[in-house]
């Protein structure tokens, strides 16, 4: 849905400075540097294609949670944060026949299998049951219920038997397996669009260059490798099959480089377009993550994607958090996050900004 400033009548007194001629501001609600703010209505910068969450690695928790239906409302009632976008993950662990599109999702929430303890590693494979049919039933309430109207996917890892070390977790995909892996994920945007949740965009590589040791995969130099497997393999197949759905590329952990030890979306971005420029025939879209550098705990430079924006190609924040931050609602930790979005915004230049935990830690603990 389109995003408008809100009535005037609405808007809070704090934000009234902001809306108002200077000199209608009372006195006392002026800074105190006397600064002026001015809205500049007609002077067009970039696209905002929307404000979203990550589901991604919390499915199962919001899945199991009693109080689910609430946390859906905040965040995208009419009463709530109305967001517009929803990022989920293309398993590794489908069955690539049907894509488990014809298991029962809406179970109720005294069913026993929401009993299970799905952190335990004996229950692994109901884990997995629940990270698929939660991911689907909160797509399918977004998108029924909320009309939430761009869903997008990322790749944590290629299924084990396409990757170099036969395992999920870490490891390639092997050359021999482009193809095979440009299919499976062309099939799973078949087997949900045939769900009524057509795929907005799709991305074959989060975090390229971090070897996790939960779901992840290599994807380096991206020169050689995942450009030009959307080049030759994913750019032509999605052109078959799914044209009106974006590839997205980047998604390295942080924004930008970092003392030349962590590459960083921008640099990996820019690269890519440098040698395998015929990505741009196909409808790409530029992303990063917004996480902070690890020994320092600062923020990388947040600065704009140059090459992509030079090639007219949308830049997105699809993932940020900050994982050693317990669930804080209090105004501190707001005005910290409002200028983080802000930053992006106005000095990245991004067109989307996609909170990475925010539902998982709301939705802590699943059962209570």
């Amino acid at each position: 849905m389109p995003w408008q400033l809100p009535p005037l009548a609405s808007v809070p007194v704090p934000m009234l400075p902001m809306l108002l001629p200077a000199e209608q501001i009372p006195a006392d609600a002026r800074s105190t540097l006397g600064a002026d703010v001015v809205l500049q209505w007609n002077n067009e910068e970039q696209t905002i294609d929307g404000f979203g969450v990550a589901q991604a690695g919390w499915s199962d928790y919001l899945y199991a949670h009693r109080k689910r239906q609430e946390i859906m409302d905040v965040m995208f009632g009419q009463d709530g944060l109305r967001l517009s976008i929803l990022r989920g993950e293309v398993f590794p662990h489908y069955d690539e026949t049907t894509f488990n599109m014809d298991e029962d999702i809406n179970l109720s929430l005294d069913d026993p299998f929401f009993d299970i303890d799905f952190n335990r590693d004996e229950n692994r494979v109901a884990e997995g049951i629940a990270q698929r049919n939660g991911q689907l039933w909160i797509m399918k309430k977004a998108k029924q219920e909320y009309g939430v109207d761009k869903l997008i996917f990322s790749v944590w890892s290629a299924p084990a038997y396409m990757k170099s070390n036969g395992s999920t977790s870490q490891g390639f995909l092997k050359r021999g397996s482009y193809q095979a892996f440009a299919d499976y994920l062309s099939n799973f945007c078949d087997a949900y669009t045939a769900a009524g949740l057509p795929v907005y965009a799709i991305s074959p590589a989060n975090e390229p260059e971090y070897a996790a040791s939960w779901n992840s995969c290599l994807w380096l130099p991206g020169t050689t490798t995942l450009g030009p497997f959307i080049v030759n393999n994913l750019g032509p197949k999605l052109r078959q099959t799914h044209p009106e759905t974006r590839i997205i590329f980047g998604e390295n952990a942080q924004w930008s480089a970092i003392l030349g030890f962590i590459m960083g979306s921008k640099n990996y971005v820019r690269d890519i377009l440098n040698l395998n420029p015929k990505i741009t025939n196909f409808p790409v879209i530029a992303a990063g993550h917004g996480y902070v550098d690890p020994v320092t705990g600062k923020d990388p430079a947040i600065e704009p994607f140059s090459k992509a924006e030079s090639k007219g190609i949308p830049v997105w924040l699809t993932e940020i958090s900050d994982p050693t931050e317990s669930y804080d609602a209090t105004m501190t930790s707001g005005l910290k996050w409002a200028k983080k979005f802000h930053r992006f915004l106005c000095e990245a230049n991004t067109g989307l900004l996609c909170g990475g935990q925010v539902l998982y830690r709301m939705a802590e603990p699943p059962r209570g």
